[in-house]
């Protein structure tokens, strides 16, 4: 409190009362942030629920993944995202799923392992990039090569439960809102089930090819 009207300083009984109150102020505000973290829990947990049930659902795999891009998008806003298929034998990286203003050019930019996606395959470690025109390993998509457009990058490596690296996930938004590690570690568990969601199209085509030689 500033300026009291009586222009004089506070006495022993007044400033007793503006502890006890600046203390319910600090009981309000504490109780504030537990109610928006419980509620940002909540809001957590739905999602990832809402992930697991189309993880069951008879979807083909880009559909899959957009239920998950749809609800991780609640949780770590973004403007645009990429899958990528990572072929480890043909050294290629092939664009699975696409959602935003580049989507097209992104599905067709099929090539090799190389760039920000396949650093972060090849390491297996989360990288936030805080501005893709500065960072060396961000490549020009085919057909966009003179739009310079800065944007904050979140590409995280999708491992299979051996471990190894099935794909990337990539999360776009304007550079002047940098992706933060709080954030990935919100965005960790949805990875995982995209992951899954590729280790399980992986073996549902192999099977289908199986069954084929099976039966020529």
């Amino acid at each position: 409190p500033d300026g009291p009207r009586s222009r004089k300083v506070p006495g022993p009984s007044l400033v007793k009362n503006l502890e006890t109150f600046a203390e319910l102020v600090s009981i309000a505000v504490t109780n504030a942030k537990l109610v928006g973290a419980l509620n940002r829990t909540v809001k957590l947990f739905r999602a990832l629920l809402e992930t697991t049930v189309a993880m069951q659902a008879p979807s083909d795999l880009p559909d899959t993944l957009k239920t998950i891009g749809e609800q991780l998008n609640q949780l770590v806003p973004f403007d645009e995202v990429s899958v990528y298929l990572v072929d480890w034998n043909k050294n290629l990286l092939k664009p699975i799923y696409a959602q935003g203003r580049y989507a097209d050019e992104v599905m067709s930019d099929t090539g090799p392992i190389s760039g920000l996606a396949g650093d972060v395959a090849r390491t297996g470690k989360v990288t936030i990039v805080e501005d893709s025109v500065e960072d060396p390993r961000v490549e020009d998509i085919p057909g966009l090569e003179d739009l310079e457009v800065r944007q904050t990058i979140m590409a995280i490596p999708l491992k299979g439960k051996s471990g190894t690296v099935e794909g990337v996930l990539e999360l776009y938004r304007d550079k002047s809102r940098k992706f933060t590690d709080a954030e990935w570690a919100v965005a960790e568990p949805f990875a995982s089930h995209a992951a899954m969601a590729l280790e399980n199209a992986k073996l549902r085509d192999e099977q289908k090819q199986n069954l084929e030689i099976a039966q020529k």
